[in-house]
């Protein structure tokens, strides 16, 4: 069994638990969308329809990729990383709050970068 390096453990189960995190969001989100006339409205630019396949698919897209992750799966990493970029171009053209978004993209910047430092490289490349 190859030794996991502590940075891939932390980004595994921070997306894990940030998944869990965001599930309860967007529960609480779509509900006060749906239920109330929510100021929340003008900040989206699409239909709620389509919010709601994205909120889903991101929701899959990511417990897998994390625990693939984990695992010590190359493919994992590279199909995370897609997410994140198809992920900040949308938080780039979608959102009106440039602080928000500004910290998002700092924040997947960190992840790619933790995903191909050389402790991580050497890490998943025993493993496909």
């Amino acid at each position: 069994m190859k030794k996991k390096p502590i940075i891939i453990l932390f980004i595994g189960w921070l997306l894990i638990i940030c998944d869990i995190l965001y599930i309860a969001y967007s529960l609480i989100v779509l509900y006060s969308i749906f239920t109330y006339q929510s100021p929340l409205k003008e900040y989206f630019v699409v239909p709620y329809q389509l919010l709601i396949v994205m909120i889903l698919f991101g929701i899959i897209i990511t417990f897998v990729c994390a625990f693939g992750i984990l695992e010590g799966k190359n493919w994992a990493r590279f199909l995370y990383v897609g997410w994140l970029l198809i992920c900040a171009i949308m938080i780039i053209k979608g959102y009106k709050t440039e602080e928000f978004g500004g910290f998002t993209i700092l924040c997947f910047a960190f992840i790619i970068i933790v995903l191909f430092i050389p402790p991580s490289n050497k890490y998943f490349a025993k493993s496909d």
